[in-house]
């Protein structure tokens, strides 16, 4: 159901920094939402890449705050656009009773079945 990532309190300091935090491993990350202040805290890398393979975009993951386990869902996200590594992380802390919409992507992969009998009805009538 849900992997657990463990984080760190950060301030909210200088840009020099949070280059500094990226450079150790962590990336600069913020929780908030149901039950949470808005809380400034760095996670592992490491760690959030592989619960992101592990879980998908939108799955539970539970987050060690202060010692405190909060039930998140990675919001957004921002990356560099060069060399494709997160430099900031959102996580939304959930009501595991409540429904959550979110959004998904959908890739459509192969022809459908509608798709070929078009293309060979077109191809018997060209000839």
């Amino acid at each position: 159901m849900s992997t657990a990532i463990q984080s760190k309190p950060r301030e909210t300091k200088t840009r020099s920094a949070l280059s500094a935090l990226r450079n150790e491993g962590y990336i600069p990350s913020v929780v908030y939402g149901y039950k949470t202040e808005s809380t400034p805290i760095a996670v592992k890398e490491r760690d959030l890449m592989s619960t992101l393979r592990e879980t998908g975009r939108n799955g539970v993951i539970k987050l060690d705050v202060n010692g405190e386990q909060l039930n998140v869902v990675l919001s957004d996200y921002q990356e560099d656009a060069l060399k494709g590594e997160i430099r900031h992380a959102d996580f939304l802390a959930i009501n595991m009773t409540e429904e959550l919409e979110v959004d998904v992507t959908v890739n459509l992969v192969g022809e459908s079945l509608g798709q070929r009998k078009a293309a060979s009805y077109n191809s018997r009538t060209m000839k």
